[in-house]
């Protein structure tokens, strides 16, 4: 049954306020230069509501994380522990389409990287669409070079992506989320596929260069 996930629209990492788990980084919004010249009372009541609407959006996002993940039979990536040091995934979908999913693991200085999508018969699709799991070899690039690029755009742990408090809902529109795990620490980001800011346009760029470098689709290419 295909996942139609409503307001999955905004950035956010796994924690915005101390309600959230312990292990998850608070970040605050990229700024927009907008509130700078409000008055400061009318500035802490712009970020308390900007806050508390993405706080909103983290947890339909953990809650559909979670739910794919167990469609997949994955482990959830911010409940359990990972069998590597680090951990990446990023998703693109959760509009009206199935996700996809890239895997990157790293266990003393060794990484590996999977593929998760859905298994189609050409170009149609019919009733329950089977996903599956392949195991994905090295990057065309290198290990080495891919990862420098990755982690200049931000992808590290901890993850050097800002939340983005610009957003406007569409419940058909796919978004891009990235997770990252390691030694325990959990962070997560996410932002529409139309994202005009500039550590979404981040993002995006890493999603590209993961269809280069292994060959596969992710759907972030196809945005324009």
């Amino acid at each position: 049954m295909r996942t139609t996930i409503l307001a999955f629209t905004i950035v956010a990492l796994a924690s915005l306020s101390n309600e959230c788990s312990r292990d998850s980084k608070v970040v605050n919004p990229q700024s927009n230069g907008a509130t700078q010249s409000a008055s400061p009372s009318a500035s802490i009541q712009n970020d308390v509501k900007v806050r508390k609407a993405l706080q909103a959006q983290v947890e339909v996002i953990q809650g559909a994380i979670k739910r794919e993940s167990l469609k997949l039979k994955i482990n959830n990536l911010r409940d359990s522990v990972s069998d590597a040091e680090t951990e990446i995934r990023i998703w693109v979908g959760f509009g009206m389409l199935y996700p996809r999913c890239f895997m990157m693991k790293e266990l003393n200085g060794r990484r590996e990287a999977f593929y998760i999508a859905p298994k189609t018969n050409g170009d149609k699709t019919e009733g329950e669409v089977p996903m599956t799991k392949l195991s994905l070899g090295s990057p065309k690039s290198g290990w080495n070079e891919f990862a420098e690029f990755i982690k200049k755009q931000g992808v590290d742990s901890p993850m050097k992506l800002s939340l983005d408090a610009k957003y406007l809902p569409d419940p058909d529109e796919e978004s891009i989320a990235i997770e990252a795990k390691s030694h325990g620490n959990y962070e997560m980001v996410f932002y529409t596929l139309s994202t005009k800011s500039e550590d979404g346009q981040k993002a995006l760029q890493v999603c590209r260069k993961i269809e280069q470098e292994f060959g596969i689709r992710m759907g972030c290419a196809e945005v324009r």
